[in-house]
């Protein structure tokens, strides 16, 4: 699939003119490719995010593969909680804030949706950029801005910023627990409730409808399912497929997200599948 394509020709329609679409690479050693584009930027001063799980997975890698070429790379690890977790919450938040340096030029965010709910929010705070390196193919949400945080018990979610590249390494994500793939196809599957939850909006509420939004979306969703087999068995097709749709969903919710005419969030959660309560 040519995500570059959908996504730009959707922003045509939408008549979008500065939606920025990240670097996208979902490919065998992409994280390779990070050295590249940081010195393009001219960055110096890298931090990587990380927690025990996936700093064995890609973190490990990333930071000594950085520090061949960079002088200042820092690695933070968030800490679990009393139940062995990674919660997305002021803990968590903190942690990250205090460790990030004022200088620092980038953040990198290796990990599956809590990883990157925290740096995200803590790089827009900042004023910082970063760099998403997923390594499950877990939730849609790599590419989008809002960051579901649990603050003072409550979860919500904040709209904050989304990566300027993303980076997907085929093989460590092929390697991630067969449940995170599957947490992601769910992600995918709840596509054929929200759509119907979109029409029936537009036809009871007169909520703002975009029929291009909706058939990229559908059409993404029936390539998952085309491909189920493959995915299920974790092949280098399969989560290349699954991968490449987490990433354009998340972009689908980042044009609508950025409309003057859909003023409520509600049309942007139930188009990628999420649950309003």
């Amino acid at each position: 699939m040519d995500i570059y394509t959908d996504i730009k020709r959707l922003a045509s329609q939408l008549k979008i003119s500065n939606f920025s679409i990240p670097e996208i690479r979902v490919e065998k050693n992409a994280i390779l490719h990070i050295r590249e584009l940081i010195k393009r930027k001219q960055w110096k001063n890298i931090v990587v995010v990380y927690d025990q799980n996936t700093y064995l997975a890609a973190g490990e890698k990333l930071i000594k593969f950085l520090m061949n070429d960079f002088e200042e790379v820092i690695g933070i690890n968030i800490n679990e909680n009393e139940h062995g977790q990674v919660i997305a919450n002021e803990e968590s938040l903190v942690q990250v804030f205090i460790k990030t340096p004022n200088d620092a030029d980038v953040l990198i965010a290796v990990g599956s949706g809590t990883i990157h709910d925290i740096v995200r929010f803590v790089g827009h705070k900042m004023n910082i950029p970063f760099i998403s390196v997923p390594t499950a193919a877990s939730v849609d949400g790599f590419t989008s801005k809002g960051a579901p945080l649990i603050l003072r018990g409550v979860k919500q979610t904040i709209q904050t910023a989304a990566p300027i590249a993303v980076f997907a390494d085929i093989d460590v994500i092929k390697a991630a627990p067969r449940e995170m793939a599957a947490a992601g196809f769910g992600d995918i599957l709840g596509k054929y409730t929200s759509l119907l939850d979109w029409e029936i909006s537009k036809l009871v509420g007169n909520e703002p409808f975009h029929e291009g939004a909706a058939s990229l979306t559908r059409k993404a969703l029936e390539t998952c399912v085309e491909y189920v087999e493959e995915i299920s068995n974790a092949d280098e097709k399969g989560i290349t497929i699954l991968m490449n749709v987490l990433i354009e969903s998340g972009l689908v919710m980042q044009i609508l997200d950025s409309l003057d005419l859909l003023p409520e969030p509600s049309i942007i959660y139930l188009i990628i599948g999420k649950c309003i309560c």
